[in-house]
């Protein structure tokens, strides 16, 4: 008899798939633009008035919809407030998941970098035959690395190749940083101005929100 031996290839875990989910491009990018269009309709439409005006402006019919929709209150309703908190997690997702590898990358000094280079494991790479001598080439490559807005600097591997190494905006990643971080800032302030706390009184049922009656239209 011969035993078999099966492998069992491991796909990504569910809490992996929800992390790439929540820190996905396409999401941030779907509730930014979710919450633009409530913000422009919460821009035109006059928050917060008394329901009578509001009956009188739109008739029974859209005065129902809209009170239905909660479009009197925009920023206090809770699909609002689920926008908000679901960019929120995407925001800080991405953040958390990306800043300490930039922060690595950005404090790493280039010899680091050049002693790890390995052009067979880089997933872009150009190789160029010159007939020139490696002082020539070497000249003729850090040239067009600076004409190019690159600070090149020059490591001798130790086997007669030379390492090249330009790099350009390694702070910029600041820029990422902060903006995510502003984000996150500014839905945390909305979520703050929400009432949020009322809300959660009322879902247990310690608070009771009031009835508002509207006036009939006259015929």
């Amino acid at each position: 008899m011969t035993k078999q031996s099966t492998t069992r290839i491991a796909g990504p875990s569910r809490i992996s798939s929800v992390v790439n989910f929540l820190g996905s491009m396409r999401l941030a990018v779907s509730l930014l633009v979710l919450l633009a269009i409530a913000s422009v309709i919460g821009t035109i439409l006059n928050q917060q008035q008394p329901y009578e005006d509001y009956a009188l402006k739109f008739g029974p019919f859209w005065f129902d919809v809209f009170r239905d929709l909660g479009l009197y209150n925009v920023y206090r309703t809770n699909w609002y407030l689920a926008i908000v908190g679901f960019l929120v997690l995407s925001t800080s997702t991405c953040l958390i998941r990306n800043t300490p590898r930039m922060i690595r990358e950005m404090r790493e000094p280039d010899t680091a970098m050049a002693s790890a280079y390995d052009p067979q494991g880089m997933a872009n790479k150009t190789e160029i035959v010159s007939s020139l001598p490696m002082d020539s080439a070497t000249q003729m490559v850090v040239a067009v690395l600076r004409g190019r807005g690159y600070r090149p600097k020059l490591h001798d591997r130790g086997d007669g190749g030379m390492v090249i190494l330009g790099r350009k905006g390694r702070y910029s990643r600041i820029g990422y940083i902060l903006t995510h971080a502003a984000i996150i800032v500014f839905c945390a302030a909305a979520l703050y101005n929400a009432d949020i706390p009322v809300k959660l009184a009322m879902l247990t049922g310690s608070t009771q929100p009031e009835n508002n009656f509207h006036i009939p239209l006259s015929k």
